[in-house]
């Protein structure tokens, strides 16, 4: 469906340092994520799945409605290309330095005002921007959403 959220919160076996990694479905049902050595893209369900070497949960955001799954995959969708390079950095404004969680958490966040967890940012200022500080993990994502199937290809 889209706006769920894919993967896994823990090492297994690909693109995922040692904290896990997610994408979200987009409402094409394909799976949009950000990884590390390339650009952000998208692929199919099957193809996300199959470069694990675990079964890969299916999760929904704890209090999520569907419009605010289907505009979070909305807002992925239009939104992936942004990405310039795989950084982990505490701005969560930021679009060109992502991650996946970030990503994820952006999409309900911008695209829908639902904040996945409550997940405790905060506020800096430099002269007159403005932007949101905090570094979520996919742990933090998956904690606070529904596992609704497990699936492998």
């Amino acid at each position: 469906m889209p706006g769920d959220i894919i993967g896994e919160p823990q090492f297994s076996g690909y693109d995922t340092y040692f904290v896990g990694h997610i994408g979200i479905v987009g409402p094409n049902l394909q799976v949009y994520e950000v990884i590390k050595g390339g650009p952000s893209k998208f692929s199919s369900v099957e193809s996300f799945v199959s470069r694990f070497d675990n079964p890969v949960g299916v999760y929904r955001p704890n209090g999520a409605t569907s419009a605010d799954m289907a505009n979070a995959a909305y807002w992925a969708s239009t939104h992936y290309t942004d990405v310039d390079s795989y950084v982990i950095d505490g701005n969560l404004s930021s679009l060109n330095w992502n991650y996946c969680s970030k990503f994820v958490w952006q999409a309900y966040f911008f695209g829908s005002n639902f904040n996945i967890g409550v997940f405790p940012y905060t506020f800096e200022q430099d002269g007159m921007h403005m932007w949101l500080r905090g570094t979520v993990t996919p742990g933090w994502i998956l904690d606070h959403s529904t596992r609704i199937t497990t699936t492998t290809y």
